[in-house]
């Protein structure tokens, strides 16, 4: 079975289906392996996103917080572009769930527990989620790629974590 880590940065409209939705990028860690998808095009970052081989294996996708927001963003985004999907039902993994043993801590973030266990030494990315319709507008798409493989970095590195002490 491929665990598969993804983080999917999304213009700051809360609302998938509202009038600005975006997906921006899709990145994926699996194997000590990454890889970020994106195109300006939303249909095209998501049918290659679907298309990733390691989505017709055996397969956990995990996430951070993804339970109440990614995931169901790239479905609602999936469903308005009429694609094609594997199906998620069962291999949803949630660390922020996880880690807050499902109460709703909502004031603690991913680099929260990132620093809790790296200190601030390994934070690489200056930039936060208040920040991608600035970078979106701007066209700077290496910083969201560089925002992207930081948060799967600190993602990875709290899910070793979980593995180590024995909750996954």
């Amino acid at each position: 079975m491929y665990n598969i880590l993804f983080n999917a940065l999304i213009v700051t409209n809360c609302n998938p289906v509202g009038l600005n939705a975006r997906i921006l990028a899709i990145g994926i860690t699996y194997n000590d392996e990454t890889l970020v998808f994106m195109n300006k095009d939303e249909r095209e970052l998501l049918s290659k996103f679907w298309q990733h081989p390691l989505f017709k294996e055996d397969f956990r996708l995990i996430g951070f917080g993804c339970s109440n927001y990614e995931v169901p963003y790239l479905i609602t985004r999936s469903f308005k572009h009429n694609l094609k999907m594997p199906d998620l039902r069962g291999r949803i993994i949630d660390l922020k769930q996880i880690l807050h043993y499902n109460n709703d801590y909502p004031y603690v973030s991913l680099k929260d527990y990132a620093k809790l266990i790296l200190g601030d030494k390994f934070i690489k990315s200056t930039y936060s989620y208040i920040d991608l319709n600035t970078l979106y507008q701007e066209k700077m798409w290496k910083d969201i790629e560089g925002m992207c493989n930081n948060n799967l970095f600190m993602m990875n590195k709290v899910f070793e974590r979980l593995k180590n002490i024995g909750v996954m």
